[in-house]
């Protein structure tokens, strides 16, 4: 933190002779006053811009959806899908090539040309076809779906890495928030520990407490200046951490959001246990929502898909096809020498050596692989789903039970420094209600978090916990 100190002393002996300068020596101190004004305010905008604006959580939250990597990759899957989609449209599209040509010869060339004789050196011909695939052993219209189920599969995709970013985000985000209040729990007990030492050592002075407890106190002293420096480096991880998911090059973070409460009370958590239907409805809800799982189920429509294409190959293939050409020596006699035939071209291939049979064979284990993906993914969703309930009942007791133990060790702080004052206790005594006074109030905030970040974590289990954030019903 910047510290600006900035002081002026100012001596003046006014002599009785010089009574008429003092109105100048009032203009000189103005002038200084304000020259001092101005410097305290360019201080102060400074160190502003030094610190950055503070960040709320959705603004960070944008911030990730922006730049993170992953989000960058999954806009790029949607795009390539998109990309396939409108290729496999156009399959059912004819084709249409146009191609000309000119050549010279090095000799003249003698050719007949409606009963006359024609010399030149030069060649000319141009030439325009066009073929539509009428039957395929439906390939085409398999492919078309194939492309459709792929295109919903990234997007899908998409969503569920959006998802992914909106809760390692908020997680990250909360651990900053979690470490910031840790940081002060340890300040506060380092600044109560070296006032305590103080008093220790003024009590050793006139006798009252042996010098082995101002050595007590000082060892107490240093194990807090070390909690300090340990919280100081969490916070410094954590708010690299969080930088990672916003996915953009910055030193340092700033945030602050006043909708984040620093605290949970009772009610807080039975409205928010009473906006949860029942557990099964909540796991019926997830498979339903979830988009990785309907990325897994979009998958298996896309392999059914493939073992069509794949058994397409022992189909006979069906092409239509037209082509208008003109060549001569000269450029002219157009509607002479010109060309046109259209007709139908039959393939059918009698025996590939067994190729189209491994196509089979490789669609449908690609077809069993995206079956057995989107049962096992059901499955986890349902498992993810079990222990986020059972990290939130686990979340509100030791909500409880840390309410009860920092009122408790907050108590049992005030009576062992009275115990200790009036020398009815040993300063081992007030060091342990201390540090179990310090170790609640830890307690209490990382209680506070985990509750907050478990909250999250269910709507994200649930696939809802976008529409949250973008404050939708």
């Amino acid at each position: 933190m910047k510290q600006f100190s900035l002081g002026f002393v100012i001596q003046s002996g006014i002599h009785r002779n010089q009574c008429h300068n003092n109105h100048e020596g009032l203009r000189m101190k103005f002038k200084l006053v304000l020259f001092t004004g101005v410097l305290f305010a360019w201080f102060f905008s400074a160190s502003g811009q030094d610190r950055g604006k503070a960040l709320t959580l959705n603004e960070c939250i944008d911030i990730g959806l922006q730049n993170n990597l992953a989000m960058l990759r999954a806009r790029y899957d949607v795009r390539s899908a998109q990309s396939s989609r409108l290729q496999a449209i156009g399959k059912f599209t004819p084709s249409v090539n146009l191609s000309g040509s000119y050549t010279r010869a090095d000799a003249d060339q003698v050719r007949f040309r409606a009963d006359q004789i024609v010399i030149s050196r030069n060649n000319f011909s141009y030439n325009a076809s066009t073929s539509f695939t009428i039957f395929d052993g439906m390939a085409n219209l398999a492919t078309i779906d194939q492309s459709l189920y792929d295109l919903k599969g990234a997007e899908y995709s998409e969503l569920q890495t959006r998802q992914d970013i909106i809760f390692k985000v908020a997680e990250s985000y909360f651990n900053v928030l979690r470490n910031q209040q840790l940081l002060k729990v340890s300040e506060e007990n380092l600044k109560r520990s070296r006032e305590q030492l103080d008093k220790i050592k003024a009590m050793n002075e006139v006798g009252s407490v042996p010098l082995a407890d101002v050595y007590n106190q000082q060892v107490q002293v240093g194990r807090d200046e070390l909690a300090l420096i340990q919280a100081k480096n969490n916070l410094e991880n954590s708010r690299l951490d969080l930088v990672y998911y916003l996915g953009v090059d910055m030193r340092d973070v700033n945030i602050y959001d006043p909708s984040i409460p620093e605290d949970i009370s009772v009610s807080d958590i039975r409205a928010f246990r009473a906006g949860l239907p029942s557990s099964e409805m909540l796991l019926e809800e997830a498979v339903t929502k979830r988009a990785d799982v309907k990325n897994a189920e979009m998958a298996v429509r896309s392999a059914e898909n493939g073992k069509t294409i794949a058994w397409s190959g022992y189909l006979p293939v069906v092409n239509f096809f037209a082509q208008y050409s003109w060549n001569n020596i000269v450029w002219q006699d157009f509607t002479l020498f010109d060309r046109a035939f259209y007709g139908l071209n039959i393939s059918w291939s009698v025996f590939d050596r067994f190729q189209t049979q491994n196509q089979i064979e490789q669609a449908d284990i690609r077809l069993r692989i995206a079956e057995d993906t989107y049962n096992e993914t059901k499955r986890l969703v349902k498992v993810q789903l079990r222990k986020a309930l059972n990290d939130l009942e686990v979340a509100e007791q030791n909500l409880d039970v840390t309410a009860k133990n920092l009122r408790a060790s907050e108590e049992d702080v005030r009576l062992a420094r009275e115990r200790y004052a009036l020398g009815s206790a040993t300063i081992l005594d007030q060091i342990v209600a201390e540090a179990n006074f310090t170790g609640a109030q830890s307690d209490r905030v990382n209680a506070v978090y985990d509750y907050l970040i478990v909250k999250k974590k269910i709507l994200y289990y649930l696939g809802t916990l976008e529409a949250i954030m973008n404050g939708d019903s």
